[in-house]
């Protein structure tokens, strides 16, 4: 199996394939308050852990490790004190939506055409280039 796929695979079987199955996962992780988050194997310690379980082993696979200085953790509706123990745990910032990546807008919201703007133009210079470089003349 493909270090892909089988990064894909563990992320489904933890998260589940539809939205009912994420939803479901996130209510009860909300619903976790701290005292019993700490209790071993449950609320938010358990999927942390899963998560990181999974960056390890791709790390391990890959030998690609991610740079704690350079990424972050994006987390809605969980109480302060739960989010600064993950931090902790994990060594990672906590991030603000909405911010950029690649030069695109990750938001939690619909994305507008002008947010996408700057991804449409580097497309269309790519197909443009790859137009002149494999077509014949007729062909274009």
């Amino acid at each position: 199996m493909k270090i892909p796929e089988a990064f894909i695979e563990f992320y489904t079987d933890l998260l589940g394939t539809n939205q009912e199955d994420r939803a479901r996962v996130n209510s009860y992780l909300v619903k976790q308050g701290p005292q019993l988050m700490r209790s071993k194997g449950m609320g938010e310690w358990k999927l942390v852990e899963l998560i990181l379980s999974g960056l390890k082993t791709f790390s391990q696979v890959s030998g690609l490790n991610t740079n704690a200085a350079k990424s972050n953790i994006y987390m809605e509706n969980i109480e302060t004190q739960c989010l600064q123990d993950i931090c902790e745990l994990t060594g990672y910032q906590q991030g603000t939506l909405p911010f950029r990546y690649l030069g695109v807008l990750i938001s939690s919201k619909k994305l507008s055409a002008t947010n996408c703007e700057m991804l449409v133009d580097k497309l269309a210079i790519k197909v443009r280039t790859w137009g002149t470089k494999h077509l014949s003349f007729a062909g274009r």
